[in-house]
């Protein structure tokens, strides 16, 4: 090349060794652009020659700066002291490309002056449609044979200080660039040995969530593992068809989650075969041993299925919530039924002091301060279908039934309690109602004896199927319907008031009025019985005459069985309907034996008192193995009325 050629307003003149001088004739406008490679000109600008580059794209650069001074080129700047030099193209090493080197000890850091506004190190755009390289800033690395200094240096991103008052650092913000077309939304990424461990970047290629996907996949709206939008929600999310895990020291799992639900505890979670928002609980390892603070704690007790553990007061359904109901799921295939249980707290096994276990209290809603009215406690049993049975409520002391209250013969027309452990029956419950017309005090058999007590004891009331018994003693003396005093524990003696009181002494029924009359209606009887029959009893009966003619009013039955005597005493009451006046009475004792067969008189019957003979009297008229009382009253129509004492031996 001669050492000097104008062409086309531009010159060079070889000078010192690796070094040229050239000029340039300054122009008034950019020259067109050309292709595949970059122009240097000289043009005027506000009066002064500045010189520019223009590439193929177009693009304009000014090369030296506005406030004039000197520029010299050269193939490398080593040492170089000037303070206005400028740099435009750093080609590497020797001009063959390789790492630029800031060289000394003195030379720390890369610095923009205080007034250049958003300085910018970045890697210029391909001009060809090949794809773009990474652009790398890295920290130095160790000597690969170092013993000591092995560790790698750190790559530090430092914002700038705030004020020393009220001053606000800057941020270390990474600006990714926003895709266009059908392009994706792309993340910041950070790698390990050139593995994909962890990305940040815009959830569903938009900008309305942030997301954070963690391990080598890539990232996908199906394995986000962070999700929020910074004001209303924060979603930590296990990848699709995985599990969440949250741990102690990233070795102890807390709780986990996926599909099928929730589970607090490590290990199997045990959803059994559950999916959907179904909530487990891992058997405790240490339940709770001193009250929560400030709120409750729930555990699961071990067992398959465990029982849920839980410290706290109580169970409160809120006030807006209708029919609160604690129930169990009804079997989805045909498999006997489970029991739903409720226990009170059990003692101590060893205890020695407080050995008593706890109760079940079910308490009813309170009424309001003013005319309020408690709620029921409310047992509902629902009714049976087809040839179903009702079931009923049972209480039982230990492994014995003692006390069950349902409906009686099936039905709900009648109510019954049955007491003890026999299997409920129609035939044994102890009490019967209907709420309107019945209330059946019930022996469980027709062998059994049902009491009115007092303190437990049954010394008030008995009855069986022979009749009732007042007092313990259930002797009926081989009788059926009737009723038995056993003898007064304590007699009487002060007089009862709006009534009269009877009770046994000694055998011998008594009555004590309220004026302190004191009468005896039946003796016990003394002595040795051989083949007396020691009865006494009364009978009444009347009759209607119109005529004098005699009438049977009774007939008496002497004893079935042979050699008996028998005393009749009839008082006769007779009222002329017709004349008061000729009414009359009579009183007549007879004595008559029997052999079973025939009745005989002995002796002459006694009229022990008459009133007005003439117009009525008795007489005894034996016939066969019976005695007809007959009366003969007036010619008029009269009424009679006859009181026998009947007395057999």
């Amino acid at each position: 090349m001669p050492e000097s050629s104008p062409v086309g307003g531009v010159g060079w003149q070889q000078g010192a060794v690796n070094a040229f001088q050239l000029g340039f004739q300054a122009g008034t406008a950019d020259p067109s652009t050309t292709t595949g490679g970059t122009q240097i000109y000289c043009k005027q600008v506000a009066g002064v020659s500045q010189l520019f580059s223009i590439n193929a794209a177009g693009t304009v650069t000014q090369l030296t700066p506005s406030s004039g001074g000197s520029v010299t080129w050269a193939n490398d700047l080593s040492g170089s002291t000037s303070s206005n030099q400028w740099v435009a193209n750093i080609s590497g090493n020797g001009g063959g490309g390789g790492a630029v080197v800031i060289q000394g000890s003195s030379a720390t850091s890369l610095q923009w002056a205080p007034a250049q506004a958003n300085p910018l190190i970045t890697q210029q755009n391909p001009i060809t449609d090949v794809a773009p390289t990474p652009f790398t800033i890295q920290a130095a690395g160790a000597i690969l044979s170092a013993a000591t200094n092995r560790v790698g240096a750190d790559l530090q991103l430092l914002p700038g200080n705030g004020a020393t008052t009220n001053g606000t650092p800057g941020k270390v913000r990474v600006a990714l660039q926003a895709f266009s077309g059908t392009g994706t939304q792309q993340n910041f990424q950070i790698t390990q040995s050139g593995t994909r461990v962890l990305e940040l970047g815009g959830y569903n290629s938009g900008t309305t969530l942030g997301g954070v996907w963690c391990g080598p996949a890539a990232p996908t709206n199906a394995n986000v593992a962070l999700l929020g939008d910074g004001s209303t929600q924060t979603i930590v999310s296990a990848p699709s068809g995985g599990n969440g895990y949250l741990q102690m020291t990233a070795s102890t799992t807390i709780a986990q989650w996926s599909n099928a639900g929730f589970c607090v505890g490590s290990g199997t979670p045990p959803m059994g075969g559950g999916s959907g928002n179904v909530f487990a609980l891992v058997s405790v390892t240490t339940p709770p041993t001193s009250a929560p603070a400030g709120g409750l704690a729930m555990w699961a007790n071990s067992g398959s299925p465990g029982s849920l553990g839980i410290y706290a007061t109580g169970i409160q359904a809120h006030r807006l919530v209708s029919g609160f109901k604690l129930s169990q799921d009804a079997p989805t295939t045909d498999v006997a039924t489970t029991n739903l249980t409720i226990q009170a707290q059990s003692a101590l096994a060893g205890a020695t002091v407080n050995r008593a276990g706890g109760s079940i209290n079910v308490t009813s809603g309170t009424g309001a301060t003013t005319n309020g009215s408690s709620g029921s406690i409310v047992h509902t049993i629902p009714a049976p279908t087809g040839t179903g049975t009702y079931g009923q409520l049972s209480l039982s002391s230990g492994a014995s039934q003692s006390f069950v209250v349902g409906a009686y013969n099936n039905g709900v027309s009648y109510a019954g309690l049955w007491l003890g452990s026999g299997a409920v029956a129609n035939t044994n419950p102890a009490i019967l109602g209907n709420g309107s017309t019945l209330v059946q005090v019930n022996i469980p058999s027709s062998g059994g004896t049902g009491y009115l007590g007092v303190d437990g004891s049954t010394g008030i009331l008995a009855w069986t199927s022979a009749g009732i018994q007042i007092g313990q003693t259930t002797g009926f003396g081989g009788g059926s319907g009737v009723l038995g005093l056993s003898n007064a524990t304590t007699i009487p003696t002060s007089n009862p008031s709006g009534g009269g009181v009877a009770y046994e002494a000694s055998g011998t029924l008594t009555h004590r009025g309220p004026g302190g009359c004191v009468e005896q209606f039946a003796a016990a009887g003394q002595g040795t019985v051989n083949t007396q029959l020691l009865h006494h009893y009364r009978v009444c009966a009347t009759l209607h005459t119109t005529n004098s003619t005699a009438a049977t009013i009774y007939t008496y039955t002497l004893p079935a069985s042979g050699n008996h005597t028998v005393t009749l005493e009839t008082v006769l009451q007779t009222t002329n309907t017709a004349t008061l006046a000729n009414s009359g009475t009579d009183r007549l004792e007879g004595n008559f034996s029997t052999n079973a067969t025939t009745a005989t008189r002995i002796g002459t019957d006694a009229h022990l008192y008459q009133s007005n003979v003439t117009q009525t009297s008795l007489s005894y008229s034996p016939t066969g193995n019976t005695v007809n009382i007959q009366v003969q009253g007036p010619t008029a129509a009269a009424d009679h009325t006859i009181w026998v004492d009947i007395y057999e031996n």
